[in-house]
């Protein structure tokens, strides 16, 4: 079990995890977006929820093909022909007031590969707190 929380002198930092959705079909119709929080106090539970969620998501979208319009790739896009979808996986890190937002997996406009790291990091950092 890595629990989800640690304390700290600043106070406690918590971390769980989403799911966001989101469809375009480049304003031919109106776009979709959905976001679904995974919580647990074992964040491993949370993460393995998260995980799976977002591979059943991909796909029903993909045996589903469309959305108003066919699906397709980023660089097949044609614009009133098309439409393209997104399922990012997020580490959310809340300190007091402020939200750190980590992009594991998804879009990948906003991915980064220190997020990655930085995930590492806080699972390990609550991995040994707990010892």
């Amino acid at each position: 079990m890595v629990k989800s929380h640690i304390k700290t002198d600043d106070g406690t930092i918590n971390y769980h995890y989403e799911i966001d959705v989101f469809i375009c079909t480049g304003n031919v119709y109106e776009n979709y977006s959905h976001r679904e929080q995974f919580k647990n106090d074992d964040l491993m539970k949370a993460r393995e929820k998260a995980f799976s969620r977002r591979q059943e998501i991909i796909s029903l979208l993909e045996q589903q093909g469309m959305f108003f319009l066919p699906f397709s790739s980023h660089v097949d896009f044609i614009h009133g022909k098309n439409a393209l979808y997104t399922v990012s996986l997020i580490l959310i890190e809340e300190i007091n007031d402020d939200v750190e937002i980590y992009v594991l997996e998804g879009n990948e406009k906003y991915l980064l590969p220190e997020d990655l790291q930085r995930e590492k990091d806080i699972l390990k950092r609550l991995s040994i707190n707990q010892s």
